[in-house]
């Protein structure tokens, strides 16, 4: 079953720095990016019991974009390169948690990320 796991109180943005700067946009639900990269990090106690299998993000305003789920014991757990925009990305887990999930974009363009899923086995 996919379930949305998206708003300002699941994620919050990691940083300031070069390459992750942005805002969330409350009126369009969604993170605005000024940059190349969202760096997002997981708010929050959600993954205890609940392990994913795959996650699709949803953005807009550029054509592809490498995505990363990292935790902060192992480093990354999942990326996907060149993904399109609602790509489902397998997540493999080493009994951590997600912590944060990078979306970047090389060419500084403007992006917006409007979704973000996980497919979850009940």
């Amino acid at each position: 079953m996919w379930e949305a796991y998206f708003d300002d109180a699941a994620w919050g943005l990691w940083g300031p720095t070069p390459w992750t700067s942005g805002s969330w946009d409350d009126p369009n639900q969604e993170w605005d990016n000024v940059g190349n990269g969202l760096l997002l990090t997981e708010i929050g106690a959600w993954a205890v019991g609940y392990r994913p299998a795959k996650i699709k993000v949803t953005f807009n305003g550029i054509a592809t974009a490498d995505i990363e789920l990292q935790d902060t014991t192992t480093g990354v757990i999942a990326s996907k390169l060149a993904a399109n925009s609602g790509d489902e990305i397998d997540i493999t887990f080493a009994g951590n948690d997600i912590d944060n999930l990078f979306i970047a974009e090389g060419d500084a363009n403007n992006f917006s990320v409007t979704n973000i899923q996980f497919y979850v086995f009940n």
